[in-house]
């Protein structure tokens, strides 16, 4: 079969298994004499690629919050936060959507293909009725937060790994002390290197102070702490391989600007934690609503893929976009 041939069959194959026909296309504003393109990178962290991510039916795929990303950083998996709050139909909420993801010679991201497609069930072994808003694993656990809501799920990692439809949850955890604000939870989620459960409130409106848990899931214990925000909301966070936290921020007043920070692995051992910024966007309305990240690394060096929810069980006219990026953060 000549390699055309199976390109197209490979294309063809994956749109049966999902059900659902999304294709990837270049972000148009990649111009190196676009501000916007300008303010992606600095000398800690380099701007490497840009996929904007469309669905034949958005009703059936969008709102991604979550994200997960291999070791090779060839496959991710996007959570959908689509919710019931507006009468969004069961078969569409809930649900992961699992890429396989194209890079150039030089790690640039330049393509993404749908592979797989399920849903989170939860302890009554029903499709969640949505708003989960963050995702943290390990090799063997893989764990889900929600807005307006102090409990995480767990839940075998290898239940997307090998693709089922469902996936059933092993076991919950609650947050103490948990505040109740309107359209608020946990947003960042990330495990660190001894395994325990960051977990970071997303928004405390007129107050740099958010809310913090360090949970150890073996044995339920928590600690308490402040994370010092420069931004309006906490939207996501992931380990680097150095044992260090990178937690993403973003605020949104008419056109976005997202944050990039650093918490170094020595300060988890504080009630107040204070990040070093990575990097600051400009406001642009071409950037989006960024709410998952995650990294991984390859021959030495470290990447960061972002992702977009689009807000589309509200009916928003929004776009979801998957940025890639290298660290550099050795070099300073």
């Amino acid at each position: 079969m000549r390699k055309v041939d199976l390109i197209i069959f490979f294309l063809f194959f994956t749109v049966t298994l999902s059900g659902q026909n999304i294709q990837s296309s270049k972000w148009n504003v990649e111009n190196n004499s676009h501000s916007i393109y300008k303010g992606l990178s600095n000398t800690q962290i380099t701007y490497k690629g840009g996929l904007v991510l469309e669905a034949n039916d958005k009703v059936k795929f969008g709102g991604l919050s979550a994200l997960w990303v291999s070791n090779d950083g060839k496959k991710i998996v996007a959570i959908s936060d689509y919710s019931s709050k507006q009468n969004f139909n069961k078969e569409n909420r809930s649900c992961w959507f699992r890429f396989d993801l194209c890079y150039d010679e030089n790690q640039n991201l330049i393509n993404a293909n749908i592979d797989k497609k399920g849903q989170f069930l939860d302890f009554e072994r029903e499709v969640i009725s949505g708003e989960i808003e963050s995702l943290a694993w390990n090799h063997n656990i893989l764990y889900i937060s929600f807005d307006e809501d102090n409990k995480l799920f767990s839940y075998d990692i290898n239940c997307i790994k090998s693709g089922e439809k469902r996936c059933n949850p092993l076991k919950t955890f609650e947050l103490d002390n948990f505040p109740k604000r309107h359209n608020a939870g946990i947003e960042a989620l990330t495990l660190t290197q001894e395994n325990h459960l960051l977990a970071i409130y997303e928004k405390n409106i007129g107050q740099e102070s958010r809310e913090a848990w360090l949970l150890n899931p073996e044995t339920d214990s928590i600690k308490k702490m402040n994370y010092i925000a420069s931004l309006e909301d906490i939207k996501g966070a992931t380990t680097l391989q150095s044992g260090d936290i990178i937690i993403l921020e973003k605020t949104y007043d008419g056109e976005t600007t997202f944050r990039l920070s650093l918490i170094k692995k020595k300060d988890l051992n504080s009630r107040t934690i204070i990040p070093d910024e990575i990097i600051t966007t400009p406001k642009s309305r071409l950037l989006d609503n960024f709410e998952g990240i995650a990294s991984y690394s390859i021959n030495g060096k470290e990447y960061l893929l972002l992702i977009t929810d689009d807000n589309g069980d509200r009916s928003k006219n929004q776009k979801t976009l998957l940025f890639h990026f290298e660290l550099n953060l050795n070099n300073n």
